[in-house]
């Protein structure tokens, strides 16, 4: 492959803007870097013909981009956003193309003008019904990132599939969903929060395949979205993340105390004790909204120990996980 690629690649300087493209994306798409050199020759060979690729090529170029973490910058940001604004076929876009768009936007984090955003929006809510469950979490992250709002067609898509589309995110993949409804302000509904933490808890142990970070994320989630989980639920929720404490942070350890105070849960003695190890363990990484939040809400569950730790106890607001 790579002897293929080099000679491609000696073939650049007279190479079509498309074929570029093209060169790019497959590079993208078998995670091969190109170097350097050939990525700075396709921008700029690329942004004297933006106005020419057409939707379909932009929507290649940009997601390449993102893909490999290059920024190509703002001029060509600049260009790149009136091109496709211009285009004519952003009303023949399908839902697929609309979503990968959109990531590329958020990985590169580049906000898109509001009305480029509404377009894009718009053509996937005219297509939501052929929306694959993923194309819709990518979704949901993108403007979660960009700080967008998804119309309620498509914020309630997701929810409405069957269960075995569920399935395919795994455990961890649908904590991080339900963190993403939080983070919008936008209610999946219950029964949809009450599928996705079964199918987590399903696993022997329950929710043994979700790690400290995700764990943190659901408990928030949780809180977020005023839901209550089960008393079952929340002791196997102590359990998952007394598995966990050892590789928790900071921010997740203030979480977890804040999560089960919210919930009414008082944590177990041997998550109690497992805590305030691994606090005295990371306590020179604990900021001030930590140790707060912490002392707080473990005055609220009758945690012991905490406010000898990290201190005496005063009012604060809710840590970011």
């Amino acid at each position: 492959m790579k002897d293929a690629l080099a000679s491609t690649f000696r073939q650049v300087a007279r190479a079509r803007p498309e074929t570029l493209v093209d060169i790019l994306w497959a590079c993208a798409k078998l995670d091969h870097n190109p170097g350097k050199v050939f990525i700075q020759v396709v921008t700029e060979k690329t942004a004297r013909s933006l106005p020419m690729l057409g939707t379909y090529m932009l929507g290649q170029l940009l997601w390449s981009f993102a893909k490999m973490n290059h920024h190509p910058g703002v001029h060509f940001m600049s260009e790149f956003v009136a091109a496709l604004s211009r285009s004519e076929g952003i009303n023949e876009m399908r839902a697929g193309q609309v979503t990968t768009v959109m990531w590329a936007f958020a990985r590169l984090d580049h906000r898109p003008p509001v009305s480029l955003s509404e377009a894009l929006l718009r053509q996937a809510e005219e297509r939501t019904d052929d929306i694959e469950a993923h194309e819709l979490a990518s979704l949901l992250w993108s403007c979660s990132r960009m700080d967008l709002r998804l119309p309620d067609p498509l914020l309630q898509a997701l929810p409405t599939k069957p269960s075995r589309d569920l399935a395919s995110f795994g455990p961890r993949g649908l904590a991080y969903v339900l963190w993403l409804y939080g983070k919008l302000g936008a209610h999946p509904g219950e029964d949809f929060v009450e599928r996705a933490i079964a199918r987590m808890g399903r696993t022997v142990p329950a929710f043994s395949y979700i790690d400290a970070k995700d764990l943190a994320n659901l408990l928030w989630a949780c809180v977020k979205l005023d839901h209550l989980p089960g008393e079952g639920y929340l002791r196997a929720l102590d359990a998952a993340i007394l598995n966990r404490m050892e590789e928790s942070t900071p921010a997740q350890l203030a979480t977890y105390l804040w999560g089960f105070s919210e919930l009414g849960h008082v944590p177990s003695q041997e998550f109690q004790e497992a805590w305030l190890r691994r606090a005295g363990e990371t306590l020179a990484d604990f900021g001030e909204a930590e140790r707060a939040t912490s002392r707080s809400a473990a005055r609220r569950v009758g945690a012991r120990g905490v406010d000898g730790l990290l201190g005496p106890w005063a009012p604060s607001p809710e840590v970011a996980v």
